[in-house]
């Protein structure tokens, strides 16, 4: 934040009269407030850099609810993710897209076409992140592509603790043939 101070743009000759200056020193916060507000209003322009004002005007934007329990870097990402939902058709914009929502060297893409397969490994800090991940791929990638998206923590971890949860998921394989 800019230090302002209205009496340094004023001419010297009207810093003589008191009240003059009682009112140039009653200014100074109006304008400190104007100048928060200002760039607030700048940096709640784009998703990366917005505050929990900004946030929350983007998710009612895009009519997306129930998500003020999560970090507002976690809110960041479902917006972002939905922000960018068409479809792209090239490997490099899908390279993009991924590297938008995990960062510049936490994944690594490979797209197998003659098996029909994409494989992504990540290492993701938050869980949100895996799922809006997930979510986008579902929704760009072809039907007939199988996803194999895996998360490691290596990168991640920052200190020596790590808590870590379970869960039993069941799935349906089919398999059609002649």
């Amino acid at each position: 934040m800019r230090d302002i101070d209205i009496k340094s743009y004023v001419p010297p000759f009207l810093l003589k009269y008191s009240e003059l200056k009682q009112l140039y020193e009653s200014e100074n916060p109006e304008f400190k407030k104007l100048n928060i507000e200002a760039d607030n209003l700048l940096d709640n322009q784009f998703i990366g850099s917005t505050n929990e004002k900004g946030i929350a005007r983007y998710e009612a934007l895009l009519g997306i609810s129930g998500i003020q329990e999560y970090s507002l870097e976690e809110r960041q990402i479902k917006i972002y993710t939905a922000w960018i939902d068409d479809v792209p058709y090239t490997f490099n914009t899908l390279k993009e897209r991924i590297e938008r929502l995990c960062g510049k060297g936490n994944f690594t893409l490979v797209v197998n076409n003659e098996a029909n397969k994409v494989i992504i490994t990540t290492h993701l800090e938050y869980q949100l992140q895996s799922e809006e991940l997930e979510r986008m791929l579902d929704i760009i990638l072809p039907a007939n592509m199988v996803l194999l998206i895996t998360n490691s923590f290596d990168n991640v971890l920052q200190t020596d603790f790590m808590y870590a949860g379970g869960g039993v998921v069941t799935t349906d394989y089919i398999e059609l043939t002649e």
